[in-house]
């Protein structure tokens, strides 16, 4: 198994170098030396969240109230299914303001829909497609936390 140190993860992600202690800023000023072509790059990947490898989410925050876009090609849409239907509500425990909405296909074996982030909670949701079969992530479903105005973390 390959060891990362710190600071290689951090360039990666493109995090900006911290500053040293005695407050002085060093030749790095703006960050790891990637041009703004590279960053604006990396920005725009930040904006989605892959959830595992069937299932991503965009943009991978937004605002309560606001939308994100689900994309699934997990095992429902891999047995040729005609339609899958997104499952949703708000979290944690208990699910509040169940509902369901059709998925569209968007390319072979993927499907998309969008839905409303709760301004607090989590967007818990699954997946169930047209012959009554469920992919609920092995009894974790999936979710994205809701905030009241500004960007979180998934």
């Amino acid at each position: 198994m390959a060891k990362l140190s710190w600071d290689a993860i951090r360039r990666a992600l493109g995090i900006p170098e911290p500053a040293p202690e005695d407050g002085r800023r060093g030749p790095k000023e703006t960050g790891d030396g990637r041009d703004d072509a590279q960053a604006a790059v990396r920005a725009e990947k930040a904006l989605d969240v892959e959830l595992s490898e069937e299932v991503s989410v965009s943009p991978a925050s937004a605002p309560g109230g606001g939308q994100v876009t689900i994309t699934y090609s997990g095992r429902l849409a891999q047995q040729g299914v005609k339609q899958i239907y997104l499952h949703y509500g708000t979290g944690p425990g208990h699910w509040r303001n169940v509902q369901e909405t059709p998925m569209m296909q968007v390319g072979p074996q993927r499907f998309q829909a969008s839905v409303p982030v709760p301004s607090q909670g989590r967007l818990e949701f699954c997946f169930r497609d047209d012959r009554g079969q469920w992919d609920n992530n092995g009894g974790r479903n999936w979710s994205v936390p809701g905030h009241p105005g500004g960007p979180s973390s998934p």
